[in-house]
């Protein structure tokens, strides 16, 4: 497997200078799967958090990408990550439906779909115009403590290699 972040779909026009380097699509995460990476799996993330990044973003912003072509699918499969930082799952999933109600159908709104492991809010929507399926997690990070960098293990052994005591 491959990942690649930010990848970028550069085109001939982009690199000869005829095309804005700023119109390069950029998803933010790109796995390669298959011994020759013959599975492609392009991941779109977006925060939801009011007021800049709302549901509305996620829609037109996140899924419009793989819906109007400038992301890649893999036989149609699309995915989206949605951090959750000031609302729940269910909160979160009811705005995006609205969204998605008002902007392009009903039928297309996110169900429930299958548990991952404990993961449970995953929800999938369809969009048969455009022949994509998109598989959305949307995962609930209000409670997680922010990282502090690097371990500190790492540190402490740095110190010690100076001469530094510790503890």
């Amino acid at each position: 497997m491959l990942a690649f972040l930010e990848t970028g779909g550069w085109t001939e026009a982009h690199l000869d200078g005829s095309a804005d380097p700023a119109t390069v699509p950029r998803p933010d995460l790109v796995l390669y799967l298959g011994l020759q990476h013959e599975v492609q799996m392009t991941i779109e993330c977006k925060r939801l958090l009011e007021p800049s990044a709302t549901a509305r973003l996620y829609v037109t912003d996140g899924l419009y990408r793989f819906l109007h072509g400038r992301y890649a699918t893999d036989s149609g499969c699309a995915t989206m990550i949605g951090f959750l930082l000031d609302r729940d799952p269910a909160r979160a999933q009811g705005q995006i439906n609205d969204v998605i109600e008002e902007l392009l159908d009903k039928d297309q709104i996110l169900r429930p779909a299958s548990p991952l492991g404990t993961l449970e809010s995953i929800y999938r929507s369809e969009h048969p115009s455009e022949q994509i399926v998109a598989t959305h997690f949307l995962l609930d990070i209000r409670k997680r403590k922010p990282s502090l960098g690097p371990a500190r293990p790492v540190a402490r052994r740095a110190r010690r290699r100076r001469g530094v005591r510790t503890r």
